[in-house]
């Protein structure tokens, strides 16, 4: 799935892909999204290891759904 387009949408604060079949290439091709509060990827392909350093690229990013999703290790949050 290409979102080339995406990038465009400068303004846009919620991004909801639930239940597609995105796998974790989501987080870089939604990458021009610096306005992003919410995303919302649950019960799509994820698995394995999640790039989460590649989340500081949403510096507005308040809520993220990754839940159903097939990941693994786990998430240490710093400031």
């Amino acid at each position: 799935m290409c979102f080339e387009g995406l990038s465009k949408l400068k303004k846009l604060e919620i991004l909801n892909i639930d239940s597609n079949w995105f796998n974790k290439t989501i987080v870089k091709q939604s990458s021009g999204l610096a306005s992003l509060k919410a995303l919302v990827a649950s019960n799509n392909d994820i698995e394995g290891f999640f790039p989460f350093q590649e989340l500081s690229i949403f510096e507005n990013l308040v809520t993220l759904d990754l839940s159903s999703n097939r990941l693994n290790g786990s998430l240490s949050m710093q400031d």
